[in-house]
């Protein structure tokens, strides 16, 4: 009987081991995951800003590298990037992704929460056109928001009519993990940044 019960232990400890080297792989999954999302929301924006000239008239809001105001700012994560929609994922309302269908890409935003249920349904469902803050952007169990500071430096860096010619951009992704049954919610972020000069001279670069 000593012999069974012995067994009938190693068996349980065996179990609840295998559950939980299970459970560690899966999240370290999900990070890695919700790490890649977040630098290539961060390159995308870089990049959008290595296509800009550093002055150049025009009436719209943001026309060159000159006319982003200085300080911090919530910025919408770009509907290029929204995540695509899959069927198993629960949505909340303002959650937001990509729907391929019909041979193009298109974008929603949740009206109503719900699983398993097409983008194209419109009880649930409203197709966007563009960004928004006010978005809801999730990603393997965590809630994605961006955010950006500009400023002028090195302040040493003028030209002759002591003009500030290098600004620098600053993005950084956080994301909330969703608590789960043992594990309280908790946030990670990774930040990326670019120095971009008037004359061309440009550099970025990240850190977690």
């Amino acid at each position: 009987m000593l012999e069974v019960a012995i067994a009938a232990t190693m068996l349980i400890i065996g179990v609840m081991g295998t559950i939980q080297a299970i459970t560690i792989g899966s999240e370290m999954m999900a990070t890695a995951k919700r790490q890649t999302y977040a630098a290539q929301i961060i390159n995308y924006e870089l990049e959008k800003l290595r296509q800009l000239p550093w002055e150049m008239p025009g009436s719209s809001p943001i026309n060159d590298l000159s006319d982003y105001s200085t300080g911090t700012a919530t910025v919408a994560i770009d509907k290029q990037l929204w995540p695509a929609w899959d069927a198993t994922t629960p949505y909340a309302v303002n959650n937001v992704v990509s729907y391929y269908n019909a041979g193009a890409v298109a974008w929603y935003r949740c009206t109503s929460a719900c699983t398993n249920v097409a983008p194209t349904n419109t009880a649930n469902w409203t197709p966007v056109s563009s960004s928004s803050t006010s978005y809801a952007v999730q990603v393997d169990g965590a809630d994605f928001t961006l955010t950006r500071v500009v400023s002028d430096d090195p302040p040493n860096l003028k030209d002759s009519s002591d003009n500030y010619i290098v600004r620098r951009f600053t993005f950084t992704v956080s994301w909330t993990v969703r608590a789960t049954s043992g594990t309280a919610a908790r946030t990670v972020s990774r930040t990326g940044t670019g120095y971009f000069g008037k004359y061309g001279l440009n550099l970025t670069y990240r850190r977690l």
